[in-house]
């Protein structure tokens, strides 16, 4: 037997479930944004004000311990098509990679202190970082796949409100992140003097 692609017109999903995949992507979207934003001010803050990492260390950590996960975007990529997890291909690893990341900044939170070493620290942003760009994979593929729904003038508005979602998501994350960490040190009162 010779495997073949379905046809086009057996793809096409009905109204309703378009409709909502329209709406889910972009939200998943969103939250990933969000959730990439918000903690990274507390993060650059801690390492800056309470880890007091040196900006050489910084520069090695963050361009290149932390670009090595994007090199393996196309192999996650071939893992989420190839083992699915119960039957499903994207959706348990999405789940498992949103946790991951939630975990690793809760972390980050209960560890932070002067005994939290770098090497740690570089472990759990690693972990992140894997999560992240499994994430970004994940969201892109659903993307593409559901491209392909798209007819007329709706050609390319689900990738234009992906991206949308995506960087308004990371925008509000930041300004959330950036307040409550405004909060937090108005709170502690002020910092001792050496």
């Amino acid at each position: 037997l010779a495997l073949r692609p379905p046809s086009a017109a057996s793809m096409v999903l009905p109204d309703h479930k378009l409709r909502r995949q329209r709406l889910l992507i972009p939200a998943l979207h969103f939250v990933c944004g969000f959730s990439n934003g918000l903690p990274d001010v507390a993060k650059r803050m801690m390492f800056v004000n309470t880890l007091q990492i040196e900006p050489a260390v910084q520069a090695a950590l963050f361009g290149v311990l932390l670009s090595v996960p994007w090199q393996f975007k196309l192999g996650m990529a071939f893992l989420t098509d190839s083992v699915p997890i119960g039957g499903r291909r994207r959706i348990p690893y999405l789940l498992v990679c949103l946790s991951v990341q939630a975990v690793v900044n809760l972390c980050i939170g209960l560890l932070v202190g002067p005994d939290l070493s770098v090497g740690v620290l570089a472990g759990l942003l690693f972990a992140s970082t894997v999560s992240q760009v499994m994430i970004g994979t994940i969201l892109d593929t659903l993307t593409v796949e559901n491209m392909r729904n798209e007819v007329g003038k709706e050609v390319g508005s689900l990738q234009s409100n992906c991206w949308i979602a995506l960087q308004l998501g990371g925008l509000l994350g930041l300004v959330l992140g950036k307040a409550q960490a405004k909060r937090a040190r108005r709170s502690a009162g002020p910092a001792p003097r050496r």
